[in-house]
C-alpha cells in the first residue's frame, strides 16, 4: 500500500470514529444546561471556605450592645414574645438615642446569640442563604422578564407597560 493512501486511510478513519466523538463532547459542552451545572458547582466549591469560616463566628463589639436587652429577656423568661418586645424596646431606644434604621437594628437585636453563644454561627448560614435566595430571585426574574420581552407578540407586550396604555388601546 503506498504511503499516500495510508495517510488518507487514517485520516478518513480519524474523521469517522474520533472527530464525530470530538463533535459530540464539543456540543454537550455548549449547551446551556451543561454551563448552568458548571457555574453552580463552581459556587458551591467558592462557598465552602465561607461556610467553613462561619463555624467560627462569635459575638463581637456592637452584638453585646443591641443583643443585650433580648438576651436579658431570654435568660429570664425563656419567652419569645418577651424576647420580642424586649428587641422593640431596643428599637424604640436606639431611634431616640442614635440613628434611625429600625428594620436592621430589630435584627441586630435578635441576632442568633441572644439564645446562646453557640448559635451565634448561624447568621453566617443565614445572612449567606438569604443573599443567595436574592441573587438565584434576582437572575430568575431578569431571565423570565428576558423570555416574556422576547416571546411572541413582544411588540405589544412592550406598550402594555408604558402607564396609561391600557387604556388608550383601540381594538
Amino acid at each position: 500500500m503506498p504511503e499516500n493512501a495510508l495517510c488518507v486511510s487514517a485520516f478518513l478513519w480519524y474523521h469517522r470514529n474520533v472527530q464525530g466523538k470530538e463533535l459530540e463532547w464539543m456540543q454537550k459542552l455548549l449547551t446551556v444546561k451543561f454551563w448552568r451545572f458548571m457555574i453552580i458547582i463552581l459556587l458551591a466549591i467558592s462557598l465552602l471556605p465561607v461556610f467553613w469560616i462561619g463555624l467560627y463566628n462569635h459575638s463581637s463589639a456592637d452584638d453585646y450592645s443591641y443583643g443585650c436587652m433580648a438576651r436579658y429577656a431570654w435568660l429570664n423568661t425563656h419567652n419569645i414574645l418577651e424576647t420580642l418586645k424586649a428587641a422593640a424596646e431596643k428599637v424604640r431606644q436606639i431611634y431616640f438615642e442614635w440613628q434611625g434604621s429600625y428594620g436592621a437594628v430589630f435584627l441586630f437585636a435578635l441576632q442568633p446569640a441572644v439564645f446562646g453563644e453557640q448559635f451565634y454561627p448561624l447568621g453566617s448560614f443565614l445572612i449567606l442563604g438569604f443573599f443567595l435566595f436574592a441573587v438565584f430571585y434576582f437572575f430568575l426574574s431578569i431571565l423570565s422578564l428576558a423570555a416574556f420581552f422576547n416571546s411572541s407578540r413582544a411588540s405589544e407586550k412592550r406598550l402594555e407597560y408604558i402607564p396609561g396604555f391600557p387604556l388608550m388601546r383601540f381594538r
